[in-house]
C-alpha cells in the first residue's frame, strides 16, 4: 500500500509538470516528478 501511495504521488506530480510543460515526454515528466518529491521529503536522522 505504501508503494501505491508513492506511485500515485509521482503520477500526480508528473501530471502537473506536463500541464506546465506539454513538450516533455511522459517519461521525462516522471523523472522530474520523482526529483521534486524527493526534494520535498523531510530529512530523516539515522537511527542510533
Amino acid at each position: 500500500m505504501k508503494n501505491d501511495k508513492k506511485i500515485r504521488a509521482v503520477a500526480e506530480e508528473a501530471r502537473k509538470i506536463l500541464k506546465d510543460y506539454p513538450e516533455l515526454k511522459y517519461s521525462e515528466a516522471i523523472q522530474k516528478a520523482k526529483k521534486v518529491l524527493k526534494e520535498k521529503e523531510p530529512i530523516r536522522r539515522p537511527a542510533k
